[in-house]
């Protein structure tokens, strides 16, 4: 009997030791690629914000984060056709003259339009929200200033509430939308991968 309880001791210490051997494995082998993932998605910022192509960071992405289409679609549409930040600033400030005048509707558009818009001044019901109070050239000088900080997100919320500018600013806005949508995926797999993971459970 007491050789028997001893067996018994022994086979439970070795089951322990077995399980806390594997679990450590475990957690070793999802480091090893949580860290992967990280370094990879670091780089695929990178490769974003300086305007480069993705080359085989595409296929490596999508190896490595099969479930992440949808993410991974966005980084890619950004990748095949790159820009950054301080370009889109750059051509903001060429469009910037003309998002002006077309905002206010400085423009020459002959005297019978002229007419027209007048007339049609008169009858229209004015809108007094929020949103129009704010002078054109206000929200102008806010997205510039948006794009000089680097926070593109706002810059396109700015633009995009600009009054009358919508045909002027339609290949700006697609650029710029593209590429925040890439580093937003970017930000939304990084949060996961440095999200904790649930210990695994002991084994009976």
């Amino acid at each position: 009997n007491s050789l028997t309880s001893d067996l018994g001791s022994v086979q439970s210490r070795m089951s322990e030791s077995s399980n806390r051997v594997e679990s450590v494995v475990a957690d070793a082998a999802t480091g090893a690629a949580r860290a992967q993932s990280i370094l990879l998605l670091a780089a695929t910022r990178r490769a974003l914000e300086a305007g480069q192509m993705l080359g085989p960071l595409e296929a490596a992405l999508r190896a490595r984060l099969p479930a992440k289409t949808t993410l991974i679609d966005r980084i890619a549409a950004a990748g095949r056709q790159p820009v950054t930040v301080a370009a889109l600033r750059d051509d903001f400030l060429r469009l910037r003259p003309g998002l002006g005048q077309a905002a206010t509707g400085r423009t020459n558009p002959g005297w019978w339009a002229s007419l027209r818009r007048e007339i049609g001044s008169v009858v229209a019901v004015q809108r007094t929200d929020a949103a129009t109070a704010i002078a054109p050239s206000v929200r102008i000088d806010r997205a510039a200033r948006h794009l000089e900080s680097g926070n593109l997100a706002a810059a396109i919320a700015t633009i995009e509430r600009l009054p009358g500018a919508s045909g002027a600013t339609a290949g700006w806005l697609a650029k710029a939308r593209r590429l925040q949508a890439a580093l937003s995926a970017v930000d939304q797999l990084e949060a996961e991968a440095f999200a904790p993971t649930a210990p695994l459970p002991p084994k009976l």
